[in-house]
């Protein structure tokens, strides 16, 4: 039987390891996961906020060549 010293941090290090492992198969998730337009989550997110507030003109410009 390991000491109660390494079997914390054993666990502390397994539970680091699974909450790592899952942030990064969110990020996986968000990168990959597209809309009915074919925009990416993370730019749809971008252009509806941007939708809230006037765009600057490097803005304009992004969004028009997203619309292609």
């Amino acid at each position: 039987m390991l000491p109660l010293h390494t079997q914390q941090v054993l666990s502390d290090l397994e539970r680091g390891v699974r909450r790592k492992a899952e942030h990064e198969r969110r990020l996986r998730t968000e990168r990959t996961r597209h809309d009915p337009f074919g925009m990416d989550a993370e730019i749809r997110v971008l252009v509806e906020r941007g939708l809230q507030e006037a765009p600057c003109s490097e803005c304009e410009d992004e969004l028009s060549r997203a619309a292609g």
